[in-house]
């Protein structure tokens, strides 16, 4: 670890004494090489070794770890947390830290790629997708457009819940597409 990484004993005991304690030097030549200020890497540093006491708590090995597990850590644990301190609770240093982790450890061969739960919204572009090429026979370009501005307005209208487009009322659409509109510049003619 980088000598500019000034941790509490506390701290460097927790992570040395987890399961993260082999990725604990990738961890930090990770926040390094991103030019991460030492402020900054120091509370990642001390947000991780939070994770770290959670992951034995939870009897979890590294291995198990992904977006979902470390969801789960933010969502329900973080909230309610009842850890001994010194334990960083700022859900953002949190979040940043997981995402971080995950990156390093994915880099290092210990656990996958994510692969992305299809929201509700996805799986309406995908059909949506689907008519455009196979029924309109819009070419590759034409469909991501659409897609994008109906991406926009689903998530708009519906975030991550179900879809439901005879909820979407003709006023909400037109009120959408004024504001896409004004959105959108000509081009100049040169």
């Amino acid at each position: 670890m980088s000598a500019t990484r000034p941790l509490s004993p506390g701290t460097r005991d927790v992570v040395r004494a987890s399961p993260l304690a082999p990725y604990l030097q990738a961890f930090d030549g990770y926040l390094e090489e991103r030019r991460y200020a030492t402020s900054t890497a120091t509370c990642y540093l001390g947000s991780l070794a939070h994770v770290a006491r959670w992951m034995e708590q939870e009897h979890l090995a590294v291995e198990q770890l992904d977006d979902v597990v470390l969801a789960r850590f933010l969502g329900e644990h973080v909230p309610h947390c009842q850890c001994p301190g010194p334990v960083t609770r700022d859900l953002e240093d949190l979040r940043a830290t997981c995402g971080h982790l995950l990156a390093v450890l994915r880099a290092e061969g210990v656990i996958g790629e994510s692969m992305p739960a299809m929201t509700p919204v996805d799986e309406e572009l995908q059909r949506f997708d689907t008519h455009l090429e196979q029924v309109r026979g819009l070419a590759a370009s034409t469909r991501k457009d659409r897609l994008r501005i109906v991406r926009c307005l689903l998530v708009e209208r519906f975030a991550t819940g179900p879809v439901e487009l005879s909820a979407i009322r003709p006023e909400q659409l037109r009120q959408f597409l004024a504001q896409q509109q004004r959105g959108y510049t000509k081009p100049h003619s040169s």
